[in-house]
């Protein structure tokens, strides 16, 4: 195939949903993963089929190696190659940490960090053969800024970062780029309810004195895979409005 084929996690709604569309609009063929939401993902695919866009959709938990192994697979068999890999999938499940229960922990570690590792390590084998690949994660602020309530969500993204820097040293001898998108609060169903009972308060904290919008950070991640950002490597790249403080 002539076009670059473009494999996102967590794509059936909010940031990942606006990351599919943008990076479908150049003409690559994009492949997409949910989780829970098929419904939401068929209307995703249902959109980009009517503007004339390629795309194929799987269900995959990150949070389970096997799965990823088994869907892995089957995309590299179907299309032979995955030029890039967009780790976007991502869960929150907030508590003080004297509330926090093992199972809300671990399931946003697993998730949030550990489905990272299982597709980077799944994909990367794949980019390692043809020695060429563009890796994005999603992190968030709150790896650097940390955030009440969030001590599995905040670790979980600054492990991701930290697993960016690592994979950018070992990857880029194989002509694999690896970076990292930090975004603030951007509108979704995550910061909803942050935004309901905080919103005064984090906006007097955001220098753009407003939420960010999912397009906002898609086109970041959009010129990250893009050729203009080709020197670019292992870096954390903030889309947060300037957002100075803590929440």
């Amino acid at each position: 195939m002539d076009r670059e084929i473009v494999l996102v996690t967590g794509g059936a709604r909010g940031i990942g949903e606006a990351i599919v569309k943008r990076v479908a609009s150049h003409r690559r063929i994009v492949i997409f993963t949910y989780n829970k939401s098929e419904e939401k993902a068929g209307l995703v695919s249902g959109d980009l089929n009517d503007m004339g866009y390629e795309n194929y959709y799987y269900e995959l938990d990150v949070s389970s190696p096997e799965n990823v192994e088994k869907v892995v697979q089957e995309i590299g068999d179907r299309f032979k190659d995955i030029h890039v890999l967009i780790n976007n999938a991502g869960i929150a499940r907030d508590n003080p940490l004297y509330l926090l229960s093992d199972e809300e922990w671990n399931d946003v570690i697993s998730t949030n960090l550990s489905g990272v590792f299982y597709m980077c390590r799944a994909v990367s084998r794949y980019m390692t053969r043809n020695r060429s690949g563009k890796i994005i994660n999603i992190s968030s602020v709150t790896a650097a800024t940390g955030a009440r309530g969030q001590s599995n969500y905040s670790a979980a993204k600054g492990g991701i970062e930290s697993l960016t820097r690592t994979m950018a040293i070992e990857l880029s001898p194989k002509n694999i780029i690896v970076n990292c998108v930090a975004p603030g609060v951007i509108e979704s169903d995550m910061s909803e309810e942050l935004m309901k009972y905080h919103g005064d308060e984090v906006l007097a904290r955001i220098l753009m004195n407003r939420t960010g919008k999912p397009a906002e950070v898609a086109a970041v991640v959009n010129f990250l895979i893009s050729e203009d950002a080709s020197y670019i490597n292992g870096q954390v790249i903030n889309v947060d409005g300037g957002m100075m403080w803590q929440i």
